[in-house]
């Protein structure tokens, strides 16, 4: 009774502050939220993966009485796709920081390359990035000469303070990466920040 309660609610939020423009329903308000937590917990993932010094995770995401919604809910829905988590929980993959997700139009963004590596990729590579703005042409590509250790080295940085081009539209920039051998992609990942004027 009491979720009923709150589905009721929520729908009449939606319907009197006119955020049912945004959200056509409660359904995609929660599950909105939850994406957040999904994600939330998976760059949390990642930090402890890239730095290399843990053992393992433990994700305390199961919904309660008392917590009432993470991960899943109190009936073991996924409360966000559950592609995000499994996004940050690959064996390998290039983890791209960006080291701020919101910025003012004007500013220069600044990131940081990681291998999430549990598959012992090792070796000579090439590290490739590409920038695409809002308006989804390229602002900024560069490469990289990289060397992976694999082995038991689990997470590694790449490079450190890749400087990209100052901000100039308001919207969503994504930063790729990729780790070629020179004719495969070995390893990909990606981040974004959003811009504001």
């Amino acid at each position: 009774m009491e979720h009923l309660d709150w589905f009721e609610h929520y729908g009449r939020f939606l319907d009197e502050s006119g955020f049912r423009t945004a959200f056509s329903s409660v359904d995609k308000l929660t599950m909105s939220l939850g994406r957040n937590l999904h994600y939330f917990h998976g760059r949390n993932i990642e930090n402890i993966r890239m730095s290399n010094i843990a053992d393992a995770v433990n994700v305390n995401g199961w919904a309660s009485a008392s917590t009432r919604t993470d991960i899943v809910d109190m009936y073991r829905n996924p409360t966000g796709p559950p592609c995000i988590l499994q996004y940050y929980t690959q064996p390998l993959y290039v983890a791209v920081k960006l080291r701020e997700k919101v910025m003012p139009v004007g500013t220069v963004p600044v990131a940081d390359i990681f291998i999430i590596n549990e598959e012992n990729l090792n070796g000579k590579f090439t590290l490739e990035l590409d920038c695409a703005g809002p308006e989804n042409g390229i602002v900024f590509t560069k490469n990289y000469p990289v060397t992976v250790k694999g082995g038991e080295v689990f997470g590694e940085l790449l490079v450190e303070g890749v400087v990209l081009p100052a901000v100039t539209i308001p919207g969503y920039y994504k930063l790729n990466a990729r780790i070629t051998d020179g004719i495969q992609v070995k390893a990909a990942g990606f981040d974004d920040i959003y811009t504001v004027d």
